[in-house]
Formats: structure tokens, sequence, C-alpha cells
């Protein structure tokens, strides 16, 4: 996976099953991003990055960021913060969900049994990549 410069909005907190929290996450950073001209799709990525394992965290720790791709020079204030996800060998799952319901099963899917059978370390960083979160394409106002 190459390196990424992207800019973000983060909750912490429980979010499993919290479609609302999302959708306002994503409004949030499109509505941010979009006058700024960064939005320029299909060379834009757009991701979520799951900073903690929620079988080990307190869930009211759990740390979650709605992401877009931006250069890296790329000013940022307020809510909206700036971080550099590094490049290497990673395990990337895209999946199509239609309702945050379908995530548990999705992450236990890779997490607990595609990278153990694999006897692969998982990373710290866990990334559920594309553009399409809770069955919804995200446009800004």
């Amino acid at each position: 996976m190459p390196e990424f410069h992207v800019a973000y909005v983060r909750h912490i907190g429980p979010y499993k099953g919290n479609n609302e929290l999302f959708e306002n996450l994503f409004i949030k950073l499109m509505n941010w991003a979009g006058p700024r001209g960064l939005l320029n799709f299909p060379k834009t990525t757009v991701m979520s990055v799951y900073h903690d394992d929620p079988n080990i965290t307190e869930e009211n720790k759990l740390r979650t960021s709605a992401c877009v791709t931006v250069p890296e020079k790329t000013p940022v204030e307020g809510e909206i913060g700036k971080m550099k996800i590094p490049g290497g060998e990673f395990a990337v799952a895209i999946f199509e969900l239609s309702g945050s319901e379908e995530y548990e099963k999705a992450w236990n899917l890779v997490f607990g049994d595609w990278l153990p059978e694999r006897r692969m370390v998982q990373k710290a960083m866990r990334l559920l990549k594309g553009g399409n979160h809770a069955g919804k394409r995200w446009r800004y106002k």
C-alpha cells in the first residue's frame, strides 16, 4: 500500500452501530474538503481508520477517523486534523456494506479468520478502505 497523507475528523468513544455518527463525520469532512478543491475523484481516496482494537481498548477510548487523501502540505484547522498513513505491506479489505450492523462481521472475517489463518501479524492501525460507508456515497453540500 502506498503512503497516504489524509485530512481527518476523529471520534473518540463508542461507535458500533452508530450510522448517524459516521454520516456526520463524513459530511463534516466533505464540507471542509469540497470548497477547498480537495475532492478529485477517482484520484481522491476516502477511508475510515480504526486506531484501536475493540477487544482490548475500553469502549470510551476507541478512536476512529473519517479520512480523505490530500496533498502533503494541505493546511488544516479546527476539528480537521492531518496525518500520514505509512506505506508498506498491509492487508486491505474492501467491503460494500449496506449498514453499520455489517461492520462487525466484516471486521471479524478479516481479523478473526483471514489474517490468523495466514499467520500474518496484525498492524496497530487498521483500515477499512473505500468510498462507500454504511451504504452511502458521500457528497459535500
